[in-house]
């Protein structure tokens, strides 16, 4: 953000759209999907998808995140 001179900075849709893709196919697939898990995390999607959780691990979660290519992102 502070290289392209941008006071403000969010995700692309495309990245959003990917993204959100990838997330729901392994959401169902996990510990937290709704025939495995049926705590309040549940309260998300109307569909019985939860919110707000990353489907893998921490160390995954942190290593994709470390760097995130900037055309992931439009800046203003």
């Amino acid at each position: 953000m502070l290289d392209k001179k941008a006071e403000c900075v969010r995700a692309s849709e495309s990245a959003v759209k990917t993204q959100m893709v990838e997330w729901r196919e392994r959401i169902d697939r996990s510990v937290w999907a709704p025939q495995n898990c049926t705590s309040w995390y549940q309260r998300g999607e109307p569909n019985g998808r939860p919110w707000g959780i990353w489907p893998g691990t921490h160390i995954e979660y942190f290593l994709r995140t470390r760097k995130v290519p900037s055309s992931d992102f439009e800046y203003f």
